[in-house]
């Protein structure tokens, strides 16, 4: 049908999407997640570290995705922002993105208007005014070499993004003051 991606939001846990992918040639998005559909009740023990807990998530979709005879440079794996993490768990996953990084696989971030701003920015926004946080994180995010974000509004994210790379090509030239 043309697809070129399928985005699954069990994070493979079904051996039948496996199944179906070995037989394909689309890239794969694989997203972490405590439940499906999303349970406000269902979420990360607040002790466990949820950076730890989505590496190992995603050390083992890589290694099932390999066993299954499909090529890992097809996975892209989403970390499941405000899917069973509490505000502050992703505000820790966004902050150490580069640990998700190290793995070498593709990311995808999608963290677009989510209900977790309101902890840490304006409460009373609607979700649809959420794009100034929302582009702020992006800029941090692409910074950190995400491969893809997945946002509501395109055309303030590359207006916020130009932005920010041109500061970012400026810090690199700077020389030091004394």
């Amino acid at each position: 049908l043309g697809a070129r991606w399928i985005n699954d939001v069990s994070g493979l846990e079904d051996p039948g999407m496996l199944s179906v992918l070995k037989n394909s040639s689309v890239d794969i998005v694989a997203m972490h997640s405590m439940s499906i559909p999303a349970d406000p009740d269902k979420i990360m023990a607040s002790h466990e570290s949820p950076v730890e807990e989505i590496l190992d998530w995603a050390r083992q979709t890589v290694l099932r995705v390999e066993r299954a005879g499909i090529d890992s440079a097809r996975l892209i794996l989403d970390p499941g922002i405000g899917f069973g993490k509490s505000a502050e768990q992703c505000l820790k996953i966004i902050a150490h993105v580069d640990k998700l990084l190290a793995l070498n696989v593709r990311l995808l971030v999608g963290h677009s208007r989510k209900v977790f701003f309101k902890s840490f920015a304006c409460p009373s926004r609607a979700a649809g005014e959420r794009d100034p946080e929302t582009v702020v994180v992006s800029a941090f995010l692409e910074q950190k070499g995400v491969h893809y974000l997945r946002v509501h509004n395109i055309r303030d994210h590359m207006c916020g993004l130009k932005v920010s790379r041109a500061i970012n090509e400026l810090a690199k030239d700077q020389k030091p003051l004394l």
